[in-house]
């Protein structure tokens, strides 16, 4: 898959024909970021606090760090395979979770994978080296790590037989907690937008809320509405952090923290993402065939559309007013209230895979397998 970053400004950019590589630009495009020359798979894009740099990362080439207004690549250390970046609630620090290649040592047989995970915090926005960690890995698996918003804590476990799920410090390696060994151990999890919680998978399907600070389980969330407990696809908070919106491969809870119950639960189809508004009133759910907008009081459908097309990912702006959507290789941006369409499209060369509004709400991220970065006027 070749590397595609979109992004288009709502106050309009000076337009040119071509990039700075001279390549043309697709027809209403004003600028891109990265190339159309090499090809990469799987890139992310994290912004800054501000809203002013952006963090384009492919998995073979170095991350890149932009500035949006100009374009400008701006000094950042040579980091490659990127996972999660997460800024601290100050904006002050930058801790990143990427990966290195280990080469096979002389001797061993080259099925013998060999994976070291890179962890480092920086200053922001000098860029100036806090603290650094690796893990090498060896052996049949992959690592599992889920980095706290912030950056200050770390889910990790190996998949391999007999590992436990713990929470760790990233740059330390200081155990928090581990949760316990058996045939219903812990695999995977997530930890909640504030940090308090973790919502964890076991080995045997089911779903536990457990307290992010001592590890301590809190319930187990039970499949009660007739699917089953097959991985953990997202996890989302109200505004006032009581509750949580679980979703698993094929259904969706409410669990009231206060309450300390799930108090509500439906199926919904596999592979559905959801995302809250920011208002808290709604959660758009989508999948491959179709929309659906959910009230979160009681998981109610409020509005329900099938679509044949690609529908995720999505994206509310910051302020709720606009929401982003794909449809195949174009982007559509329409105004939340009215519906209306305000901006559509087609600069693609294949399916969009990322989708992100910038923190002030003025830039909006993509990215797909066409091998482009580019800004669009919407206007």
């Amino acid at each position: 898959m070749i590397v595609c970053l979109l992004w288009f400004a709502i106050a309009p950019p000076t337009v040119r024909s071509v990039d700075a590589e001279g390549e043309p630009l697709p027809p209403g495009a004003a600028m891109r970021l990265g190339s159309v020359r090499w090809a990469d798979r799987y890139p992310r894009v994290f912004f800054s606090p501000s809203g002013s740099e952006v963090l384009f990362c492919p998995e073979k080439r170095p991350a890149e760090l932009r500035h949006l207004s100009s374009g400008k690549r701006l000094p950042f250390p040579t980091i490659t395979r990127v996972h999660q970046a997460c800024f601290d609630a100050a904006g002050k620090t930058l801790t990143i979770h990427a990966e290195k290649p280990e080469p096979t040592p002389p001797g061993k047989p080259l099925n013998s994978p060999r994976l070291r995970t890179w962890l480092l915090r920086l200053e922001w926005p000098s860029l100036r080296l806090l603290g650094e960690r690796t893990i090498l890995h060896t052996g049949n698996g992959s690592p599992y790590i889920n980095l706290s918003s912030d950056g200050q804590a770390m889910l990790y476990a190996f998949e391999r037989e007999g590992e436990v799920l713990r929470m760790e410090d990233p740059l330390t390696g200081a155990v928090r907690w581990s949760s316990p060994k058996g045939r219903n151990r812990l695999a995977h999890g997530r930890i909640s937008p504030d940090g308090r919680w973790v919502v964890a998978h076991s080995v045997l399907g089911e779903v536990h809320l457990l307290d992010s600070k001592s590890g301590k389980q809190v319930d187990v969330i039970r499949a009660e509405a007739g699917g089953s407990d097959d991985g953990i696809f997202g996890l989302e908070a109200s505004l006032n952090g009581t509750i949580l919106y679980v979703v698993t491969h094929s259904w969706v809870g409410r669990y009231d923290l206060n309450r300390r119950k799930c108090t509500h639960q439906r199926t919904v189809p596999p592979w559905t993402r959801l995302v809250r508004s920011p208002d808290g009133k709604e959660l758009l759910g989508c999948h491959p065939l179709a929309e659906i907008v959910l009230d979160t009081s009681d998981l109610s459908t409020l509005k329900s559309t099938r679509s044949t097309r690609r529908a995720w990912p999505v994206a509310f702006s910051p302020d709720g007013k606009l929401l982003a959507s794909l449809n195949q290789e174009r982007l559509e941006l329409r105004e939340v209230r009215t519906g209306r369409l305000l901006f559509d499209v087609a600069g693609h060369r294949s399916s969009v895979d990322t989708l992100q509004f910038c923190p002030d709400g003025e830039e909006l991220a993509t990215s797909d397998g066409s091998g482009q970065v580019l800004l669009w006027n919407h206007a």
